[in-house]
């Protein structure tokens, strides 16, 4: 017997040492850290284990659901692509799967399960503990935590790791979001992986309501992609909320034959047209007073219950506008919507009883008061979202009272043509999120401008997106800097360092700038020129940017960004540099011109200043164009039709400021 006990000691002595257990000194857990995006809030990295992938098992814990299927399908997925094969040894073991009622994970016991119960968002938070030298264990208390824990892990495989082996950290996490929801709208919905891969878990699904035909049922559909025919099971199983959205319900009325079907339906009085400054959204608020509104937002609702939906969003009128009716006069508008959805909502529910309803607001009511008292009249289970309109304060105090709300307001991705500044968000979004998430509200979601494909919208945008993750999920986990290392360190740059210094230093600058790059103010400039009026500092879509000796210092930190940059021989950086310095020189140029053009100088001088508003703008088109020309994404067409759109865009406002230049005497 004791012969045999010594050969099984070899034996595991002998298998195991095929597996190099290393320490980790603190820069190199740094480092491997740095590959994380969002940073855990606890997470230390001591030893690690390089072992040959095919010596690695995963284990899922029996009875698991589709999510934490999800999650073994894609560390499998990653295993397979990194060794050629599926993993199947019995060297390494790395278990996965919800704790039990004992702590326990396939009967392994879990350190600090218990803390899990204490956590904010405890259904998405989750641990990585190694068990001795052989075995990682990701557990978490419900499906969404094991499959943040799964990507946080599949995250540290990759750094160190060939074909031939692979580095394990033998990490311990205990990992949790500060946001309840984070994520994106208006964006194609094939990254739905991808943004699941950094923890955010929401995406607004477009639906459409179809034809409204007086006494037939509403049809929406829900949108879809080639590559997932059902979007919300694509979203589900990621620990992602995939929520479809009943249209504005004027839209509903205006745009989808509701208004003709049941004439009713259609608010009363010019006042119910919203007065807004873009005259195709002047669509005619409803009269939420008719009980086809009712029906409608039912049998909406009810479709796509059918459809998988498990929570839905309401869309109120998308602009401020009163149905002149004497009912919805004396309710108001908002208070009579916000009936007609919740109304609408509890009838669906006869049929799917555990739907959960949203309303989308983006108007207020009749006082800061009354929409107040709106808002906290709902049922408690109904969540509340907003992206903009009046009376902000009494979505605050709602928030700050315990109701739970999401603003579609995060910092959004910018269409193409302003895509000069791609570096503009990361302190901005950090700060955004820090003052929603002190007034207590629950969820972030950024809008998406790029109208192309998601291979566009990754690639101009994986910082910004990158940045939403990152704070949503971790506020105070970074500095700008530390973060902007992380992100160049994933994304492959050969010195994040610099990378991060580079950012550091152009954040404030383009957070300046990004507004007064793509401002509609642009068109009153002419007219300023021609009445002779000079621009006063700190004032309209110029504040704060006109100071000439301001201006001055933000050209000597683009030298400071430039010299990194070239030092590094990053391209993207170097001409992104180039162009937020030649759109300074631009409004140097400018603020001159008018000054000029209000002192009444003479015309060499406005000529000369002209010239130089010239020269600057080709430099901003010379290093756009060059700067879209290194995009990887397909289709190529749009990359030229961001240059064309960008090229138009200042060719006009030049022309239109020369002209006014030109009519002056």
């Amino acid at each position: 017997m004791k012969r045999t006990c010594t050969v099984l000691i070899l034996l595991a002595r002998f298998a195991f040492a095929q597996a190099n257990i290393a320490p980790v000194p603190e820069d190199q857990a740094a480092t491997w850290i740095d590959h994380l995006v969002p940073l855990p809030h606890e997470i230390s990295i001591t030893q690690k284990v390089t072992i040959p992938p095919g010596d690695i098992s995963i284990r899922l814990r029996q009875d698991a659901g589709d999510i934490e299927k999800q999650s073994l399908t894609e560390l499998k997925d990653l295993l397979r692509t990194m060794a050629g094969g599926a993993p199947s040894g019995t060297k390494f073991e790395i278990l996965i799967g919800v704790l039990d009622e004992a702590g326990q994970v396939e009967g392994v016991a879990v350190d600090c399960a218990a803390r899990l119960k204490e956590l904010p968002n405890r259904d998405q938070a989750y641990l990585i503990q190694p068990v001795g030298q052989s075995k990682l264990v990701v557990a978490a208390l419900d499906p969404k935590g094991v499959y943040y824990g799964v990507q946080t892990l599949i995250q540290l495989l990759g750094p160190g790791s060939t074909r031939d082996e692979i580095a394990i950290p033998l990490a311990s996490v205990v990992d949790w979001p500060d946001m309840d929801e984070r994520g994106l709208w208006n964006f194609d919905l094939d990254l739905i992986p991808w943004i699941a891969s950094l923890k955010l878990n929401f995406a607004k699904v477009p639906t459409s309501a179809g034809k409204i035909e007086k006494g037939k049922p509403v049809r929406p559909s829900i949108s879809r992609t080639k590559k997932f025919p059902n979007v919300l099971k694509a979203g589900q199983v990621r620990a992602l909320k995939a929520v479809p959205n009943v249209s504005h319900l004027n839209y509903i009325g205006a745009k989808h034959g509701g208004y003709k079907a049941y004439p009713d339906l259609a608010g009363k009085g010019d006042a119910a047209v919203p007065n807004v400054w873009y005259k195709p959204r002047r669509i005619r608020v409803p009269c939420a007073a008719c009980p086809a509104l009712k029906r409608i937002i039912a049998e909406y609702m009810a479709a796509l219950a059918s459809k998988g939906a498990q929570e839905i969003s309401v869309w109120l009128s998308e602009f401020q506008g009163q149905c002149q009716c004497p009912t919805c006069l004396e309710a108001g508008q908002l208070r009579m919507e916000t009936k007609a959805a919740v109304d609408g909502w509890r009838e669906a529910r006869k049929q799917y009883p555990n739907l959960v309803l949203r309303i989308f607001y983006c108007f207020g009511g009749k006082s800061l008061e009354d929409t107040y008292q709106v808002l906290m009249e709902l049922p408690p289970e109904v969540k509340i979202e907003r992206c903009y309109g009046i009376y902000g304060d009494a979505f605050n105090k709602a928030a700050a009272e315990g109701r739970w709300l999401a603003t579609y307001a995060g910092p959004p991705l910018t269409r193409g043509e302003y895509s000069g500044m791609r570096f503009y968000g990361g302190s901005r979004t950090k700060e955004y999120i820090h003052n929603v998430h002190k007034c207590k509200w629950k969820g972030v979601y950024s809008i998406n401008y790029v109208y192309s494909t998601g291979a566009y919208q990754r690639e101009l945008f994986d910082f910004h997106v990158s940045a939403l993750a990152e704070w949503t999920w971790n506020l105070n986990g970074r500095s700008l800097k530390d973060f902007a290392r992380a992100w160049a360190t994933r994304a492959g740059y050969r010195q994040p360092e610099k990378v991060a210094s580079w950012i550091e230093l152009m954040d404030p600058v383009e957070e300046v700038y990004e507004n007064p790059l793509r401002s509609r103010s642009w068109a009153k400039v002419p007219d300023l020129i021609k009445t002779r009026q000079a621009l006063r500092t700190a004032q309209g879509f110029f504040g704060g940017i006109l100071n000439a000796k301001r201006m001055g210092k933000q050209l000597s930190t683009c030298e400071q960004a430039l010299a990194i940059a070239k030092g590094m021989k990053t391209e993207e950086l170097i001409l992104e540099t180039q162009y937020v310095a030649a759109f300074i020189r631009l409004l140097k140029a400018m603020n001159t011109l008018q000054a000029q053009a209000a002192e009444n100088q003479s015309r060499e001088r406005l000529d000369a200043t002209l010239a130089e508003f010239r020269r600057a703008a080709r430099d901003m088109i010379e290093a756009m164009n060059r700067k879209t020309d290194l995009l990887k994404a397909e289709p190529k067409s749009f990359a030229e039709k961001i240059k064309k759109t960008h090229t138009d865009l200042w060719k006009d406002r030049i022309d239109s400021i020369a002209s006014a230049v030109s009519e002056l005497k």
